[in-house]
């Protein structure tokens, strides 16, 4: 009986370890990175919202937490394309053509975006 009792408890404290790690390995992929944890949300902007599509200079992101993959799409009605690298939001403002988009920074399961606007401007 005594032998059972051991038996128990060394399968208990198991359990309790399992559990025990599976709680800190899941906080450590999932609480710094989410945009769920409030202690440290991703962040991302771009140092201006509007520019003229005849502007030269590249416009780059600022995010807190690198990594993530940014992308877009066009709010405004017709064609047109902002040029934007996907891995590091750099976007070409002389090449992009007029109209507002909204472009997202993702990041593991969290989504953060940021509305653009390319105005077309006299030379």
């Amino acid at each position: 009986m005594k032998n059972q009792s051991s038996i128990i408890s060394r399968g208990l404290q198991f359990i309790s370890l399992f559990i025990f790690l599976n709680l800190i390995s899941e906080q450590s992929l999932y609480g710094m990175y989410s945009n769920k944890d409030t202690t440290n949300p991703i962040e991302f902007s771009y140092k201006e919202s509007k520019f003229c599509s005849n502007d030269n200079k590249t416009l780059y992101p600022k995010v807190n937490i690198r990594g993530g993959k940014f992308s877009y799409v066009r709010n405004s009605t017709g064609e047109g394309e902002l040029i934007i690298d996907t891995n590091t939001g750099k976007i070409l403002k002389g090449v992009s053509d007029p109209g507002e988009y909204t472009v997202t920074y993702s990041y593991q399961d969290a989504n953060v975006s940021f509305t653009i606007t390319v105005v077309k401007c006299n030379s």
